[in-house]
């Protein structure tokens, strides 16, 4: 729903993107892991050894990793293929292995082979968990992006600081796991969307790192019949599948409180009110329609704010940010 400026979040941390990204993959690749695959046969060694490994033990594998899906990354992250490169994707590079790889993971070889359990273990995760979290808890984070309802900053317990957030995999590790460590593939959001709505379901959609990540413009909150709805602007309707998914409108019509308040406060406080505070000096017109409406958000303001793109979207459906920028006289009547 809200999109993720990870390179500012970055710089607002005092850091710099190249040396943060370098240093997490750096982490992660020099890390030592132990996996049991099958059950019984152990092997130690970071994700580079594993993949060796894994295509010594597996010939079947091994064809398949280094002729079906090797040469599709190459394509797109640049030859020659190194692991690096697959955890430092770009947002527009995940979504687009995403695209190009979804369909050789049809094929029949695929399920019977394992090989998805196989890619799960070498791109553990799990393993590394501790290492993202370490990472990305420098970073300040506001608002679940998925719902722009819950909090998930962290707070300091016993000179400690503890988050409030999890790791959701934007394209499931257990259907995507090449995509498990990949950095723009993690999205920190809340536990009830992550692990209580989304769970391992695919959203073929821009990651909301991505910056062509268009929800905000494309899809709005609306009042309809006195109810909260949601409208979607332009066609095709790619967000939709996101709506249905996250349950965003059955979750909204919970939050006519929202829409109530609003609704109060223009019957109380008409225009030509408004303009007779302004009349006085005390106060700009914005200022006065923001501290009565809070309507007015700046798009780069929606994450830290709860429920600010709903505010936001009635705001302007029922006529309050017209008023405000003098584009009509009177709100509009629900």
């Amino acid at each position: 729903m809200i999109f993720l400026n990870l390179e500012q979040k970055i710089q607002n941390a005092g850091l710099r993107s190249k040396d943060f990204f370098d240093q997490l993959a750096k982490q992660l690749l020099k890390k030592k892991f132990i996996i049991e695959y099958p059950k019984g046969t152990e092997n130690t060694g970071t994700v580079e050894q594993q993949l060796s490994w894994f295509s010594e033990r597996y010939p079947d594998f091994c064809y398949y990793w280094e002729n079906q899906i090797v040469p599709q990354m190459a394509s797109i992250l640049g030859p020659p293929f190194e692991p690096k490169k697959l955890l430092l994707a770009g947002p527009q590079q995940v979504h687009e292995l995403f695209s190009t790889i979804k369909d050789i993971q049809k094929q029949k070889g695929y399920a019977d082979d394992n090989y998805g359990a196989m890619l799960l273990e070498i791109f553990n995760y799990e393993k590394c968990r501790a290492i993202i979290q370490k990472t990305l808890k420098q970073l300040e984070w506001s608002g679940c992006p998925y719902c722009n309802r819950n909090f998930i900053t962290g707070f300091t317990n016993t000179n400690a600081t503890q988050v409030t957030f999890q790791m959701d995999h934007f394209f499931p590790k257990s259907k995507f796991p090449y995509l498990a460590l990949s950095i723009y593939n993690l999205i920190p959001s809340c536990p009830t969307c992550n692990a209580t709505i989304k769970k391992d379901a695919v959203i073929d959609t821009l990651v909301p790192y991505d910056p062509r990540y268009d929800f905000d413009k494309k899809v709005r909150f609306v009042e309809r019949g006195g109810e909260i709805d949601i409208e979607e602007l332009q066609k095709p309707e790619e967000y939709q599948t996101f709506v249905s998914v996250m349950c965003t409108l059955s979750i909204y019509t919970q939050h006519t409180m929202v829409l109530e308040d609003l609704q109060k406060k223009m019957r109380n406080y008409a225009p030509s009110w408004i303009e007779k505070i302004e009349a006085t000096g005390l106060m700009t017109r914005q200022q006065i329609m923001n501290d009565l409406f809070q309507g007015y958000v700046n798009p780069s303001e929606l994450e830290s704010i709860p429920l600010a793109k709903l505010r936001k979207d009635l705001a302007e459906d029922l006529g309050i940010n017209a008023v405000l920028r003098g584009e009509q006289t009177d709100f509009r009547s629900s």
